[in-house]
């Protein structure tokens, strides 16, 4: 009974948050914008006769000026030249709004919006539609361990850093300190991969027609523990059409946390797609720390994640491994150097490209300076 007159509470107290004047109220609000002038080149498509084809410096056919060329033994070739240049102005406003001491101990609100726009009138930079963007708004309550929010929602897990994290629903999380464990789970309808969007938007994708027709339902959790020397999480996470009733996505990850001695420690963590039965992306960290010197040593096995709807995934992209280190050093006090790189190779695609010289493995690096000669430098 006593959960049910705190759920009342808080109904009653979000009911007069507008008609009744309330005491004690905060809020922190930030405003930022930006705008930049930018010139992108577009693509024409073009065509010769076979009988103007030459051969290129890797043996494909291309144009007399480069370009390479499609022959459909119909006499003729198509292919594409730079086409004109257009010109625009993208500009954004966000805000960023904080409030609590709404008369309800541990009940608090957050927005946080974008509004998109291009100042030229051209629209010809991606990401300036849709104009108004709700990238989270949520109503939260925390008492006792216990935290229950609704609205759109963020997941900053495993699976949520994979653009997999936004939902416009609810979630309940529960702290226990006596075992010590974190529960989690939540639900409501999902956005469209690595976007705040949701599938139906014209801005996602331009192939609209191959989209879903509406949004799809997502549920999922997690189960956490809390050790002295380790942290470990286990999530899961599905979603389902509920036009057809047919699976989108179902998937399971696992990460951790370990501090064996006192400046190292371990990272790792792997997902699992349950719907396709394979390994998604996984990694291992080895850090150290001392006043002065940083440095890690790392694995990782990525593999690209696309839902079942989508047309991306019949053409079985291959994942890559790769081992990788970092290493920063203060060399005086305000003076500190950071290098980085990574070797990596692709598993094989097995895929024919004879007039192709493609490559399965690779490198970066790269080196940089931070210098500050004053604090407020």
């Amino acid at each position: 009974m006593t959960g049910g007159r705190e759920a009342l509470r808080i109904l009653l107290a979000l009911a007069v948050l507008g008609a009744a004047p309330l005491t004690a109220q905060s809020w922190r609000l930030r405003f930022d914008a930006a705008a930049q002038r930018v010139a992108i080149r577009a693509i024409s498509p073009d065509s010769i006769t076979e009988a103007e084809v030459q051969t290129g410096p890797t043996g494909g056919p291309v144009s007399p000026d480069g370009f390479a060329v499609t022959c459909f033994n119909n006499g003729f070739c198509q292919f594409y030249r730079p086409g004109s240049v257009r010109r625009g102005m993208p500009a954004m406003a966000s805000t960023d709004l904080t409030m609590w001491g709404l008369g309800v101990p541990g009940l608090r609100v957050r927005v946080h919006a974008r509004l998109n726009t291009d100042l030229a009138g051209e629209q010809a930079w991606a990401g300036t539609t849709p104009r108004l963007l709700l990238t989270e708004g949520f109503a939260e309550y925390i008492r006792d361990g216990l935290t229950v929010q609704g609205g759109r929602l963020l997941d900053q897990g495993r699976l949520g850093n994979a653009g997999l994290g936004v939902i416009d629903g609810a979630r309940a999380a529960l702290r226990l300190d006596r075992l010590p464990l974190d529960l989690s789970l939540y639900g409501g309808w999902g956005m469209a991969r690595g976007t705040v969007l949701p599938v139906t938007s014209p801005a996602v994708n331009p192939l609209l027609d191959y989209n879903p027709g509406v949004r799809q339902i997502v549920a999922g959790g997690s189960i956490g523990a809390r050790l002295r020397d380790v942290d470990a999480m286990i999530e899961y996470r599905r979603e389902i059409d509920p036009l057809t009733n047919y699976m989108v996505a179902e998937r399971a990850g696992v990460s951790t946390q370990l501090r064996p001695f006192k400046r190292l420690s371990l990272v790792a963590g792997a997902d699992y797609d349950v719907a396709l039965a394979q390994l998604g992306t996984a990694e291992a960290t080895l850090a150290y720390s001392a006043p002065r010197l940083w440095a890690t040593l790392g694995a990782r096995h990525y593999r690209p994640y696309f839902d079942l709807w989508t047309v991306w995934g019949a053409f079985s992209p291959v994942p890559y491994r790769g081992v990788n280190g970092s290493l920063a050093v203060g060399v005086v006090k305000n003076l500190q150097l950071r290098g980085r790189g990574e070797w990596f190779r692709y598993e094989p695609t097995e895929a024919s490209t004879p007039q192709v010289n493609a490559k399965e493995s690779g490198w970066r690096a790269g080196v940089e300076a931070t210098l500050a000669p004053r604090p407020q430098w």
